[in-house]
């Protein structure tokens, strides 16, 4: 304000601004810092590039979680193997620690500054640990109750193996197979085999057909399968952002400007014809993702949404904003529109090239990445919508790609 337009333009060019905690008492000293050097006067003063600007933010966002978590929690994460090396680049040392902030806030259920979803891995391959066991109280336990634990465990094996063997009967001579018997049992293993072996063939036939898998896509020899319909050894199952149902595998992200994703940590793939079926209930987007690496959290995400557009990522890291569209938004007939309506995602890899089929229809008949080789399948759930985004999938099948 000023008694005429010089006197404004004088103090745009002269006068420091207000500072903004002023304004709002809730934005903390490291944030109001940086925002008053981007609106220094002299330009010279000001950030000159707008990744030193967005840099500067961050590290003051990640000075505000510190405060918060306290410097004990965040010692928990870089102590060990997992302390991060000071000869690593200064953008990757804040990428590190912005990732342990959030998987901290994520375990120890504080609103997070990001609302990104990812899933919460226990398993070895996660450089970070699951921090809420560190938190946990030890009870201290009395050494008396350990011996009559002891004690009692003790009686309960060996009364029962005293009886069986007072009570079993002396075991009779088998009589040695003469060579009659030894045909017959070769000729009933080979029999068994041949059972097998057209079971298989049949189990193969029929998930190709519930699948909607034909000759044209080259699969071979099935590598995977299931239904999703009950829970299943290696999926992440937390009852929330990843479970299970008898209508398939659900995977959902509670928050807007959000991303959710969930896998199997079973077996790695390379050339394969991957197919799912899904079924969008609500939100933005959802899809398949392969190639998945859960340390560098990079792989491969083939997304569809609502009004019959698909899109094909190549992600890496915990910022959905940084990874790279490898083809954007493209409509396509072949998808059927709207919520909970059923399609079917196929997508063909063989070394760095890919193809997609969606339901059964031949969408992207080349593409070529050779960023990631191989990997583990899981799905994807996100987007910008207030109530979030969920998603069943169901019907996983993965067959290995036959040579052409």
């Amino acid at each position: 304000m000023a008694d005429s337009p010089v006197g404004v333009t004088l103090k745009h060019i002269q006068t420091p601004p207000l500072p903004p905690s002023q304004l709002n008492n809730d934005i903390p000293p490291a944030i109001e810092e940086v925002m008053l050097k981007a609106l220094a006067k002299a330009p010279e003063e000001r950030f000159q590039e707008a990744q030193s600007f967005a840099f500067a933010y961050k590290m003051a966002l990640i000075q505000k979680r510190t405060r918060d978590l306290g410097e004990e929690a965040l010692a928990c994460v870089f102590s060990g193997d997992n302390e991060i090396s000071y000869s690593q680049g200064t953008q990757q040392q804040t990428d590190n620690t912005m990732a342990a902030i959030e998987q901290i806030t994520t375990q120890l259920n504080i609103p997070s500054t990001k609302p990104q979803l990812f899933p919460l891995e226990r398993d070895n391959d996660s450089f970070i640990p699951y921090t809420a066991e560190m938190f946990k109280k030890k009870k201290r336990f009395n050494p008396l109750y350990s011996i009559l634990l002891a004690l009692v465990v003790a009686l309960c094996i060996t009364l029962p193996l005293f009886f069986i063997w007072n009570i079993q009967p002396a075991p009779r001579p088998r009589p040695r197979p003469t060579p009659h018997n030894i045909v017959h049992i070769n000729a009933t293993a080979t029999e068994i085999a041949h059972l097998h072996a057209q079971s298989t063939l049949a189990a193969q036939a029929r998930i190709q057909t519930t699948t909607e898998i034909t000759a044209a896509v080259g699969a071979g020899k099935i590598l995977y399968y299931d239904d999703l319909n009950r829970r299943s050894a290696g999926w992440i199952n937390d009852g929330s952002q990843c479970y299970f149902t008898p209508q398939g595998y659900h995977v959902h992200a509670s928050l807007a400007h959000a991303v959710a994703w969930c896998y199997s940590n079973q077996q790695s793939f390379t050339n394969v014809v991957i197919s799912a079926q899904v079924q969008m209930l609500y939100g933005d987007f959802c899809g398949v993702i392969f190639r998945l690496s859960p340390y560098s959290k990079s792989f491969y995400a083939l997304e569809m949404n609502s009004f019959g557009a698909y899109r094909l990522q190549r992600a890496r890291g915990n910022d959905p904003a940084r990874w790279l569209t490898l083809i954007d938004w493209t409509y396509t007939g072949a998808l059927q529109q709207n919520y909970r309506q059923l399609n079917t995602l196929l997508i063909v890899t063989k070394g760095s090239h890919f193809q997609v089929y969606v339901n059964q229809q031949l969408t992207v008949s080349a593409f070529t990445d050779s960023t990631y080789q191989a990997g583990l399948v899981g799905f994807l759930v996100g987007g910008d919508n207030n109530y979030g985004t969920e998603a069943i999938f169901k019907h996983l099948a993965i067959f290995k790609k036959q040579t052409d």
